[in-house]
C-alpha cells in the first residue's frame, strides 16, 4: 500500500507517538489531493465547526539516527537545528544512534542540556565518522552535492539505482571504502572547509547543468 504524507504531516505524527497519542490534529494537508491518498481523516473541529485532519500517530520500527557525539550509554548531543530527531527518537521502537564520535561521560555532563535523546531511548551505539555524507552534518562538513548531484542523475530509472547500490552499497567492504571511493580524506576535508566557509563549493559540472 502507498501513503501520501507531507514533511510537515509526518512530523506530526512522530510528535503524537511521542506523546503517546493515537492521532494528532492539524491542518496540515486540507485543500490538497494528498488526502485521497494518505491514512489522515478529516473530521469536524468540535469547537469551531471546520473541518479538521486528523492524521495517525506513526511508529517507525527501526530509526538510525545519525549524531555530533554521543556517549557509549547513549546519550546523544546534536548541534545545530533538530528538525524531527527529538519527536522522532521517542516515537522509534528501536533506535540506532550513529555518532562522529563517542565520547566520555564527563563530556556529556559538562552540558547536560545539550543532550537530545538520552539513553533510555536507544538500543544500539555506533561509532561512525563521516555517517552523515553525502547530506551535511552542521559545523563539520558540507553536502557532497556533486555525489547528490550524481545520485540525482542515476536515480531517474531502475537501472540506474542498482548500478549505483552496486557501487556504492554492496560493491564495498565497509564504510571505509564507502568513503574513500567518494574521496576519501581529501573529499571529507574539502567539505569542513566549506562548512565553516572556508572554501567555495564547486561550480556544478557542464552536464548536471544540461
Amino acid at each position: 500500500m502507498v501513503a501520501e504524507i507531507s514533511n510537515a504531516g509526518y512530523q506530526w505524527r512522530f510528535l503524537a507517538a511521542a506523546m503517546g497519542l493515537p492521532f494528532i490534529p492539524t491542518r496540515v494537508m486540507l485543500g490538497t489531493d494528498t488526502l485521497a491518498h494518505s491514512s489522515a481523516q478529516v473530521v469536524q473541529d468540535p469547537f469551531s465547526g471546520k473541518p479538521i485532519a486528523l492524521l495517525p500517530a506513526c511508529y517507525p520500527d527501526v530509526v538510525l539516527m545519525h549524531v555530533h557525539r554521543c556517549d557509549r550509554n547513549g546519550n546523544a548531543q546534536i548541534d545545530g537545528i533538530t528538525i524531527e530527531d527529538f519527536e522522532l527518537a521517542r516515537a522509534a521502537r528501536r533506535l540506532i544512534v550513529t555518532s562522529e564520535e563517542i565520547v566520555d561521560e564527563e563530556v556529556i555532563r559538562e552540558q547536560p542540556w545539550r543532550t537530545l535523546i538520552p539513553y533510555y531511548l536507544v538500543d544500539a551505539v555506533v561509532a561512525a565518522p563521516y555517517g552523515a555524507h553525502p547530506t551535511l552534518m552542521p559545523g563539520q562538513y558540507y553536502f557532497d552535492e556533486e555525489h547528490i548531484g550524481e545520485w540525482l542523475r542515476v536515480s531517474k530509472t531502475d537501472e540506474g539505482v542498482a548500478a549505483y547500490l552496486d557501487r556504492y552499497v554492496y560493491g564495498v567492504e565497509d564504510f571505509a571504502e564507502y568513503l574513500r571511493l567518494i574521496g576519501g580524506r581529501e573529499q571529507m576535508e574539502y567539505l569542513r572547509q566549506v562548512e565553516l566557509l572556508q572554501a567555495p563549493p564547486r561550480s556544478p559540472r557542464a552536464e548536471e547543468r544540461a
